[in-house]
């Protein structure tokens, strides 16, 4: 049996199917799914223990399709696999570029920095979860013109030659469906069980299918959509466009499959708390829509401000007022299009305020300072110990000395221009500290004596780095790992993440708890995929860079009562009562789409032509946006704060636009000295906030 649950947002599916899923715990029904994708999984494994209690774990469990595949692996056996993880997969995709390269056109000349490698992935990435074999490709860019053709059955090549590399040992994590699918039929996984999906925006052609086959063999599924009544015609530029080809499509398959098939439709909104929000989330995306008739409950603002910073500070300003008007933190979240672009000011600006806050992002290790040390230690290796690069390990923070001492060292290294073979000889630094014409004295002697154990502990690792660099990735690979444990960057790290715990940051010290595993995993995979092949010091250091910077590290909240900063679209929270929405520009959010992948939108138009589909065009993308900025505006029940910047050349969003006229009177300026009188004077704010 397939049910479709549909209905607009605040409609009640959740609820729904929370209410249904307790029903069949209580009952003891057994083998009972959430299925949820990753974002949502932590919020809809907290939801279903507090709906259910204490016998959930006896009878259902909230998966995702990767945990899913696990949980089938149990079952059917393939628990042992190993999939490699993106960086592998760049690794594999530069061996693979590296061994067809006679065979190319368009790519011959290719450079293989790190955006070209991450934009290969994603190509082929896209092309597996579509199911689109290097042999499909390549017979489709034969009827193209060259100037496309090449380009696709280079591609086809490449791709051809990374499906090969790939063995037992080594599988494509796109290849996981494929498995699950194949295991999952074989031993009846799902026959007899009841699944509800929730909380999806889509799938791909991979995860179609596997659904598919829940539907032929489950007892029930239930899948819930967000969208209107459903239509028969409809066009890209619908609002609910991607639920509505969702419905269609599994409609298509159960009439087809001979399946019973449900459409349940949930009218309403029972969500929100204000009236002001429900109607706007009513009318908001109608095509002309009126003026609100009701009375006003100040449940939506607009706010103008004139730089980012100001945007920071007025959002603190309104969390600290809602926490006075008696909401909890964790009633509250902030939401930015993207987390590059405020993370640090809005963590600042917050953590000054005595707002506590998780930021909900994972953070790239390249930036961190083990790897910092490590990357700066191959640089000099390979740059014959350049001031450079010796100036960015001694900054890194990983050497174990004190930054006075580290000063005086970074000051004697400009002044006397050491490098090269100067930081291999012993006893070679006895210019005076302060310059030409200086005396000697029993200070300056000390000093000189604090350099040159300062210059052995660092250079006696170094030049054994050097010694071993050399030969296959392997041997690079244990080189570069003694160096680390030589130079003390193991024990370093543990330090730096007790010394966070004890001053209460808790983040950073579980981001420092990460870090050497982080490590260790690289290098093994390294030495796992290309362990035989001949480097260059400048190719190995080439390719740890590209590695690490696919590697982001997160933290879990480290209490429970915390503001929510994350990213529109990925947000793991629940539904707040009160909403900050930040950079509601005009090609901010909604962010403007672009094509960034290697296979352009004119590649995609003829390879339709061809019956091969893959993802939508950037046109059609830019209509996914709009359904993003539905689901953020309208997820909290309570209060929704808008921000737009308005320096040179900004304008506010269309969407922000249509408020301001939907809801006159909603628009406003913060008065900043009002709200620097609330931070500072907030009795949980620290006692002199860096404002």
């Amino acid at each position: 049996m397939f049910r479709l649950l549909t209905g607009r947002t605040g409609s009640g599916k959740t609820k729904r199917i929370l209410e249904e899923l307790r029903a069949a715990v209580e009952a003891g029904e057994p083998g009972l799914i959430l299925l949820v994708p990753p974002q949502a999984s932590h919020t809809a494994e907290k939801t279903l223990a507090e709906t259910c209690g204490d016998r959930a774990p006896l009878y259902a469990e909230a998966l995702t399709f990767r945990t899913l595949a696990t949980r089938i692996f149990e079952t059917g056996g393939g628990l042992a696999d190993q999939y490699i993880d993106d960086n592998g997969r760049m690794l594999l995709l530069r061996n693979a570029k590296e061994d067809v390269s006679d065979l190319l056109t368009a790519y011959r000349g290719a450079s293989m920095r790190p955006e070209f490698i991450q934009r290969l992935l994603a190509a082929v990435n896209e092309l597996k979860l579509y199911g689109v074999a290097p042999a499909d490709l390549a017979r489709a860019a034969g009827h193209m013109p060259p100037v496309h053709g090449d380009k696709l059955r280079d591609l086809a090549a490449v791709y051809a030659s990374y499906e090969q590399s790939l063995t037992e040992e080594l599988h494509d994590p796109a290849d996981l469906y494929d498995a699950m699918l194949e295991r999952a039929e074989k031993t009846g996984f799902f026959r007899g069980k009841r699944i509800w999906i929730d909380s999806f925006a889509g799938f791909t052609p991979k995860e179609y299918a596997v659904i598919e086959r829940m539907i032929r063999d489950a007892r029930e599924v239930t899948l819930a959509l967000t969208m209107d009544e459903g239509k028969e015609g409809y066009a890209p530029d619908d609002l609910f466009y991607k639920s509505y080809e969702i419905r269609k499509h599994f409609l298509s398959f159960t009439g087809r499959a001979g399946c019973a098939a449900e459409e349940i439709r949930l009218a309403g909104s029972h969500k929100f708390i204000s009236r002001e929000l429900s109607w706007l989330e009513e009318n908001l995306f109608r095509t002309v829509p009126g003026p609100y008739a009701g009375e006003r409950d100040g449940a939506v603002e607009i706010l103008t401000l004139p730089d980012r910073r100001r945007e920071c500070l007025a959002a603190a300003d309104r969390l600290i007022r809602w926490s006075k008007q008696g909401y909890r933190w964790r009633d509250m979240a902030v939401i930015v299009r993207t987390h590059e672009e405020y993370a640090g000011e809005l963590e600042s600006v917050f953590r000054a305020c005595g707002i506590p806050v998780y930021m909900d992002q994972s953070v790239p290790v390249s930036s961190k300072p083990l790897f910092t040390a490590l990357l700066s230690a191959l640089e000099a290796v390979n740059d014959s110990f350049s001031k450079e690069s010796m100036q960015v390990l001694l900054k890194s923070g990983m050497t174990g000395f004190c930054q006075d001492d580290l000063d005086v060292l970074e000051y004697y290294i400009l002044r006397w221009n050491i490098r090269g073979s100067k930081w291999l000889e012993p006893g070679a630094w006895k210019a005076h500290p302060d310059g030409f014409f200086q005396d000697f004295d029993e200070k300056t002697e000390k000093t000189l004596e604090k350099l040159e154990s300062m210059r052995e502990a660092l250079i006696g690792p170094l030049a054994r780095l050097k010694k071993n660099m050399k030969g296959t990735a392997r041997e690079r690979a244990a080189a570069l790992y003694r160096y680390a444990v030589e130079a003390g960057l193991d024990r370093l790290t543990e330090e730096k993440a007790r010394e966070a715990a004890d001053r209460g940051d808790e983040r950073a010290s579980a981001e420092w708890d990460q870090l050497w595993d982080v490590f260790s995993a690289l290098l093994d995979q390294f030495v796992l995929i290309a362990g035989d092949r001949e480097y260059r010091t400048d190719e190995f250091l080439g390719m740890l860079k590209l590695m690490l910077s696919g590697i982001k590290v997160g933290a879990i909240p480290g209490r429970a009562d915390q503001v929510t900063v994350g990213e529109a679209g990925r947000t793991r929270g629940g539904a707040p009562k009160c909403l900050i929405v930040l950079g509601n520009e005009e090609g901010v959010f909604p962010k403007t789409a672009e094509n960034s992948s290697l296979i352009g939108d004119e590649e995609r138009r003829m390879l339709r032509e061809e019956n091969v589909k893959l993802d939508l065009l950037s046109e059609e993308q830019q209509f996914v946006e709009q359904f993003l900025v539905y689901q953020t505006f309208f997820l909290p029940t309570e209060k929704l704060v808008l921000t737009w910047r308005e320096s040179e050349g900004s304008i506010p969003s269309e969407y922000l636009d249509k408020i301001r006229r939907m809801l006159p009177g909603c628009e406003g300026t913060p008065r900043f000295e009002e709200s620097l009188y609330l931070l500072k004077e907030d009795p949980r704010s620290v006692s002199d906030p860096v404002l």
